[in-house]
């Protein structure tokens, strides 16, 4: 079996299986490679049991002051800005009676993984990415979700000025893993891990 990246597939007596904008040929040929079904050109999985050079991890406090990161910057705020919607970056903590983690392109961009603890490459690689805006999806980072050893997988995204394609952030399509640390009334404390 092979792993590709693809956004639409052709098959001629073969069976294939679409697993977040990859497919698995499992006979047959396929046509047309383009970037993932989720809109991050460039972005592919690694091979099956290879994992990707970690690009950056470390401790990110988010306050609920308005600040929004982005998950792909090397800098050392995680690229904080405040004013700015969190959609044009990748996350913003909104503290609260039932506090809330957004995150740009959510639901399709993340997963809850509960309380296993010790997640990889491959656990967010493979996590059941949901794009469904029902109430039954379960990967909303909200409330007991963002309890202290929670997990979440994120795919990160590009992000535009709205109506347009100037880029606000263009170094999306990277598989992140946040891990709540810690939780007070304005800030949430996450072990960030992005991969290549």
């Amino acid at each position: 079996m092979r792993m590709t990246s693809w956004r639409a597939v052709r098959c001629t007596g073969s069976r294939i299986v679409l697993i977040t904008g990859l497919v698995a040929v499992v006979t047959g040929t396929a046509t047309m490679p383009a970037a993932s079904a989720s809109g991050n050109a460039g972005h592919a999985r690694s091979a099956a049991g290879v994992t990707p050079k970690v690009r950056r991890e470390g401790i990110l406090a988010l306050s609920g002051n308005g600040a929004a990161y982005d998950l792909d910057s090397r800098a050392a705020s995680w690229g904080q800005t405040i004013g700015k919607a969190w959609t044009d970056q990748n996350i913003e903590y909104f503290p609260g009676r039932v506090p809330l983690l957004a995150i740009a392109g959510e639901p399709a961009t993340d997963v809850l993984m509960g309380t296993r603890g010790h997640w990889t490459y491959q656990d967010c690689a493979d996590a059941n990415y949901d794009s469904s805006y029902t109430a039954s999806n379960p990967n909303t980072a909200k409330g007991s979700a963002l309890n202290v050893g929670h997990g979440i997988c994120v795919v990160t995204q590009n992000t535009f000025e709205p109506g347009t394609k100037k880029p606000l952030k263009s170094d999306g399509g990277h598989f992140a893993l946040l891990v709540v640390k810690a939780r007070t009334s304005n800030t949430l404390t996450l072990r960030v891990t992005v991969w290549q």
